[in-house]
Order: C-alpha cells, then sequence, then structure tokens
C-alpha cells in the first residue's frame, strides 16, 4: 500500500491530530482510523459517472507516532468496488496538501 507518512509525532501532537480528525474527518468504526472524502470535482471518469458509489475517501490511520494517509481511494457503499484504486496526481495532490495543511495549522513539526 501507498502512503503519505509524518513520524517521529510527539504524544501531545498526535492527540491534537485525533482531536482535529474528530472534527474534520468522518470516524470510522475504528479506533484511531478516519475517512476523509474526495471532492467530486477531483473524480476520475469512473469514478464521477456513478453517483451512487460516492463518496470516494481516502483513509487516515494514527498511531503512538505517526499519522499516514492512504493514498488508495475507496467507497464505503461497497469495498470491492471496481472504481476503487490509487489515487490520481490530481487526488494525490489533494491527500498531499490536506496532510500538510492539517499539521502546518496544528504547528506540528515533522
Amino acid at each position: 500500500m501507498k502512503y503519505f507518512m509524518a513520524d517521529e509525532i510527539s504524544p501531545a501532537d498526535i492527540e491534537r491530530i485525533d482531536e482535529f480528525l474528530e472534527q474534520n474527518a468522518i470516524n470510522s468504526d475504528m479506533e484511531h482510523i478516519y475517512w476523509v472524502e474526495i471532492p467530486g470535482d477531483l473524480l476520475n471518469g469512473d469514478q464521477a459517472r456513478y453517483p451512487e458509489y460516492h463518496p470516494y475517501l481516502f483513509s487516515i490511520e494514527l498511531s503512538r507516532d505517526s499519522v499516514r494517509a492512504e493514498l488508495f481511494l475507496r467507497t464505503l457503499i461497497d469495498f470491492q468496488g471496481k472504481y476503487q484504486g490509487y489515487a490520481t496526481d490530481k487526488q494525490r495532490t489533494f491527500i498531499s496538501n490536506f496532510m500538510e495543511n492539517m499539521l502546518t495549522n496544528l504547528g506540528i513539526q515533522t
């Protein structure tokens, strides 16, 4: 699996990231895993063509000293969906910018 990852993060900063994601992402049923929606204008042709599978999301996972975002998009409607897959260049840029902005806005240096 491909990821955007920041590590060597203090426990206090991990807690701040967790609080941020509680407010700004979709909480999954698993502890410290969140979903973030990819904007509709960034969906590729097949993803955009079938709105019944929307939204498309990427996951963010917190660990003891790191945060990582999967560069794989999926839908919660159908985990085996054929329109899921690795992020396009534009989607990857969105994911990277989301993570960088989150860390910057929280004042976390990595």
